[in-house]
């Protein structure tokens, strides 16, 4: 599934190529005709990122809501581009470029309320320049809830992925099973950094990397060894989803 980067990476592309312009929309597949039909000819006044959900406005407040899940996938092209699969779900066209959505978990439309409806069930992004440590540290201050857990919550940090919450909490020396309540406030003003740091490192390289100077996009997930004291990288499934640490490293 794709991280909260790649979606502030979609979403500059979207307003880059189709912003205060008019668009076609259709859905090739069908199962959004309706939506699409509402929106064609329509100025797209722009696209906006929230952690892993994207948010496209048109005029007349109404707003395409799209998740990508585990299948989603968007592509550009250059107009006139090639006939549409039956498989997109959502196209849109203006005069230079076409947008292919195939198989994302969710594509609907909303209104303005819907919107704010679903922002408020979100938690802080990182990468949104609003969002602040604050706000989260107050929710989780006080849980028994693993922080390993806790970062995949996306009501309480938007945009962290499996592979984002392993390297944080690796670079920052925190085994992932303690409790947030064990966390001192500084711990975590450090972590929530260096999630700010590294993710919208990610949005400008298009790419998971943890490291400024390194070729290498990961330090611990995915690796058999820790790369600082050479001891094997213990692997466990923790909030659903595979995590990597190193034990001696990370207390």
């Amino acid at each position: 599934m794709p991280e909260g980067h790649k979606i502030h990476r979609l979403a500059n592309e979207l307003n880059q190529k189709f912003k205060g312009t008019r668009v076609d929309a259709e859905s090739p597949q069908g199962r959004f005709s309706q939506s699409a039909a509402l929106i064609n000819n329509s100025v797209l006044v722009g696209a906006q990122a929230w952690g892993k959900h994207l948010t496209i406005e048109f005029e007349k407040d109404l707003f395409v809501h799209i998740h990508l899940g585990l299948y989603g996938r968007c592509k550009f092209w250059q107009t006139p581009g090639l006939q549409p699969k039956e498989t997109v779900r959502l196209r849109l066209r203006n005069l230079e470029s076409i947008f292919d959505l195939t198989g994302p978990n969710c594509c609907e439309l909303f209104d303005d309320k819907e919107r704010q409806e679903l922002y408020a069930r979100l938690g802080p992004d990182p990468i949104h320049p609003s969002a602040n440590y604050e706000t989260v540290w107050k929710k989780i201050k006080n849980s028994k809830v693993p922080i390993g857990k806790i970062l995949l919550e996306q009501n309480k940090i938007s945009g962290v992925g499996n592979i984002y919450r392993a390297e944080a909490l690796f670079a920052m020396e925190i085994n992932p099973n303690r409790p947030a309540k064990e966390l001192k406030k500084v711990e975590f003003e450090r972590l929530w950094d260096w999630l700010v740091t590294y993710m919208r490192l990610g949005v400008s390289r298009n790419r998971i990397t943890t490291n400024f100077d390194s070729a290498k996009e990961t330090m611990i997930y995915g690796k058999a060894e820790c790369p600082q004291c050479q001891r094997q990288v213990v692997k466990w499934n923790l909030g659903g989803r595979k995590m990597y640490a190193c034990f001696d490293c990370q207390k």
